[in-house]
């Protein structure tokens, strides 16, 4: 709108009511680390400081590139995935360790970044077995006694005994599967954006089937 008003486009009077008000939600929903400044509240204002400053419409078009380049460019490189909240799992570590995964996949623009997913997705499914095996009862169904980090064994050991049936099978794939992603991301040199929101959704699904099944009935 800056660039439309001040280069022969749209007229002031009729677009101001709405950069006033597109402005005004583009401060609320900015994200807290990216830098983002516009000096100019209103159109009128930039029209005073173009008329003193620019005296060409390509001046117009690079000042306003410059000044909101940064912003664009920074949030460009998030994910545009949007990751919905779920119901807390009631288990501290493993919803504060998906916490910090949402937090991170937010912040997260580079390989790097998204890898770290991967990691944090893998602690949180170590942490969830950790919370519901109980080796008193619960056995692993191929016979090995799971580590402290084997989530695998832990969760399935639990789905075997809590959720006995011919549905077990299934419901142990979706969890095995969740940590294959996440041990993929953790190790993929070529991580994606794309990537990391589904190993968070599939690790995130995870934890909502465990914490179901946990329930007293």
């Amino acid at each position: 709108m800056m660039v439309s008003v001040a280069t022969g486009g749209d007229l002031i009077q009729q677009v101001n009511d709405y950069y006033r008000a597109r402005e005004a939600h583009i401060l609320e929903r900015m994200p807290p680390d990216v830098h983002y400044e516009n000096p100019h509240e209103d159109l009128w204002a930039w029209y005073h400081y173009w008329k003193e400053n620019f005296g060409t419409w390509a001046e117009r078009r690079q000042y306003a590139n410059k000044l909101f380049g940064p912003a664009i460019e920074a949030l460009a490189k998030r994910s545009s995935v949007p990751m919905p909240e779920r119901e807390a799992s009631g288990w501290e570590r493993v919803d504060r360790a998906l916490s910090k995964a949402r937090a991170q996949l937010g912040l997260a623009s580079a390989e790097e970044d998204f890898q770290q997913i991967g990691l944090l997705c893998r602690e949180v499914l170590i942490s969830l077995g950790q919370a519901v095996y109980d080796p008193l009862l619960h056995s692993s169904p191929d016979g090995v006694e799971p580590s402290e980090t084997d989530a695998n064994r832990m969760i399935a050991s639990f789905i075997a005994f809590a959720f006995g049936g011919s549905s077990n099978e299934e419901v142990r794939a979706h969890a095995k599967a969740s940590l294959r992603l996440a041990l993929a991301l953790q190790h993929r040199r070529t991580a994606s954006g794309k990537l990391a929101a589904l190993c968070l959704e599939a690790t995130s699904s995870t934890v909502a089937v465990i914490s179901i099944i946990a329930r007293p009935a």
